[in-house]
């Protein structure tokens, strides 16, 4: 889990799956009753409810992704970063049979729904490597398109 600003710049440090600050106080049992989402530790959404509820967010948040997300936005220099549906289950709160996120149970835990990343569908290429990532990593010989 990585909050970001508009600008896609990391506001906090990475936080892992092994990450278990929900479990104090019996915070998680409480969210897990407030949602029916049946969050466990180190679920990202678990951990998102955790850092808004302590107001640990920082006032210029505009979204929340993966690592693994934050880097297919980079590498194909995305707008925004998009997430594919088999990570979708790391966070908790998403209905697979419609494709999306459970907004109710995401109100419930008191985060704002925009902050969930776009969930595309599975298997669709992000988008082309940037130029100057596949120049960087010297890949231009893969993409003729990019060779100019």
């Amino acid at each position: 889990l990585a909050l970001l600003n508009r600008q896609q710049q990391a506001v906090t440090p990475l936080i892992t799956w092994l990450d278990k600050r929900c479990l104090a106080e019996g915070f998680l049992d409480k969210l897990n009753q407030k949602t029916g989402a049946g969050l466990h530790s180190g679920f990202g959404c678990a951990t998102l409810a955790w850092l808004v509820d302590q107001k640990q967010c920082p006032a210029d948040t505009h979204c929340a992704f993966t690592v693994q997300d934050l880097l297919v936005s980079q590498l194909c220099e995305l707008p925004e970063p998009i997430m594919d549906p088999t990570l979708t289950a790391s966070w908790g709160p998403f209905d697979p049979g419609n494709n999306r996120w459970d907004e109710p149970a995401i109100q419930k835990a008191g985060i704002p729904v925009e902050w969930f990343p776009k969930i595309v569908t599975c298997g669709v290429p992000a988008g082309a490597i940037a130029r100057k990532w596949a120049a960087d990593l010297g890949y231009l010989w893969a993409f003729p398109s990019l060779q100019r």
